[in-house]
């Protein structure tokens, strides 16, 4: 298979470069406000599930949560504080072109990434200087100024 097909160069694809910054030494990760409110809107009306063994039928997942959903009364207070409380904003164009930058410059996601359907990772094209050391980890300050690391 050509790879250079996964990331074929369409509007959808692109990421956009942002200047890398440093922090005593490691490399750091602070996407403004703004950019995990995009994500935020993006995935507000979305639902994610991670099985660890085989996936029960959708009908049965359906089910379940509309069981477990109305059993805890989730309320949009409950969606927001998750949606803001986690990394899941950052996995749109932007935020991934933020994540990006620490390695290199950014080019275009890949086309599962683009179109959500597995978000336990993200494949992205970056260019890199082959004299450059990499980062073995990315720290990522997210919105609410907590620290996560990548790697």
């Amino acid at each position: 298979m050509d790879w250079r097909k996964l990331f074929v160069a369409n509007k959808d694809q692109s990421l956009q470069y942002f200047p890398p910054l440093n922090n005593n030494g490691s490399t750091m990760v602070a996407p403004p406000p703004e950019v995990f409110g995009a994500g935020v809107q993006v995935l507000q009306f979305s639902l994610v599930a991670q099985f660890l063994d085989k996936s029960p039928n959708f009908s049965l997942q359906r089910k379940t949560v509309k069981l477990l959903w109305a059993k805890f009364e989730a309320t949009r207070e409950a969606r927001d504080w998750v949606l803001d409380h986690g990394p899941w904003a950052l996995y749109i164009g932007i935020g991934l072109s933020y994540v990006a930058r620490a390695i290199g410059v950014p080019l275009y996601m890949y086309t599962i990434t683009v179109g959500q359907s597995r978000l336990a990772y993200a494949k992205v094209c970056v260019e890199i200087d082959a004299n450059q050391i990499n980062p073995r980890t990315i720290d990522i300050v997210l919105k609410d100024d907590s620290t996560g690391t990548v790697g």
